[in-house]
C-alpha cells in the first residue's frame, strides 16, 4: 500500500501537458454527457444510459489513459545486463539499464523487480505473477534526458530458492 500511494504522488506531482489534455477532454465528454441526459430527461431510458455511461466514463477511464500515455508519452526501455544468485551471500543481485526512449526528460523513475515462482503450466504462471516470491521497487531521483541511459542494481538479501524462477523488471517514469 505504501507503494501504491507513494506512486500515486509521484504521477500527480508530475503531471505533463499530456496529461493536463487528456483528462481535460475527458472532464469535457463527462459534462457534455451529462448535459445531453438533462436534455433529454423526457426520454428515460436514455437520459438514465447517457448518466450511467458518464459515471462509468468517470471512473474507469483515467486508468486507460495513464497506461496509454505511459506507453507512447513517457516510454522507457529497460534492459537486463545480468541477474547473478551468489551462493556465499545468499542474495540475489540484478543489474541493468533503463534508457528514456520518449518525447519528455523525466526527473523520477521507479523500477519494480518480482522473483517468480516458474512452472510448465502457463495458468500456475498468472497465479505466480499476481503473488511473487519477492517484489522491490528502487526509485531514481535524478533527471534522466532523452534517449539517456542509467544503470541500475536491485539487490535481494537473503534469497535462496532451489527451484526455477524467473524475474521480471518493470519501469514506470516521470
Amino acid at each position: 500500500m505504501p507503494n501504491l500511494k507513494k506512486s500515486l504522488l509521484n504521477y500527480i506531482d508530475h503531471l505533463t501537458i499530456y496529461d493536463y489534455v487528456a483528462f481535460g477532454w475527458l472532464g469535457l465528454l463527462i459534462v457534455l454527457m451529462l448535459f445531453l441526459a438533462i436534455l433529454l430527461r423526457k426520454k428515460a431510458s436514455l437520459s438514465i444510459s447517457l448518466l450511467l455511461l458518464a459515471m462509468l466514463l468517470m471512473f474507469l477511464a483515467p486508468l486507460p489513459i495513464k497506461l496509454f500515455l505511459d506507453q507512447t508519452i513517457r516510454k522507457s526501455e529497460i534492459k537486463t545486463i545480468s541477474i547473478n544468485e551468489m551462493k556465499y551471500a545468499k542474495s540475489l543481485v540484478i543489474v541493468g539499464e533503463l534508457k528514456n526512449s520518449s518525447k519528455i526528460d523525466f526527473d523520477i523513475c521507479n523500477i519494480e523487480a518480482k522473483v517468480l515462482r516458474f512452472d510448465n503450466n502457463k495458468y500456475k504462471n498468472i497465479l505466480y505473477s499476481i503473488k511473487p516470491l519477492l517484489k522491490k521497487t528502487i526509485y531514481i531521483n535524478e533527471a534522466i534526458l532523452k534517449e539517456q541511459t542509467t544503470p541500475f542494481k536491485i539487490v535481494f538479501p537473503k534469497f535462496h530458492y532451489e527451484k526455477d524462477y524467473n524475474v521480471t523488471l518493470s519501469a514506470t517514469c516521470y
